[in-house]
């Protein structure tokens, strides 16, 4: 079953999503307290982009970040 859901959601603990609404409940499951920037920074698209980002290649004798 599919569930849609207006606006984003969190997945704590890799099996309870909580609806972005609903932030508090993530304070409750997780004991933190969570901002939408710092959930961002624990995605698998942020790690992919920020380790592609700090490399840097050579190209006809000039140094550029990829």
């Amino acid at each position: 079953m599919i569930k849609l859901y207006d606006g984003g959601v969190y997945l704590v603990h890799g099996t309870e999503i909580v609806p972005e609404k609903e932030i508090a409940k993530v304070k409750q499951l997780t004991g933190k307290d969570v901002s939408k920037e710092d959930a961002k920074k624990g995605t698998i698209a942020y790690s992919i982009l920020k380790a592609s980002s700090s490399k840097v290649v050579t190209v006809q004798g000039t140094t550029k970040p990829l």
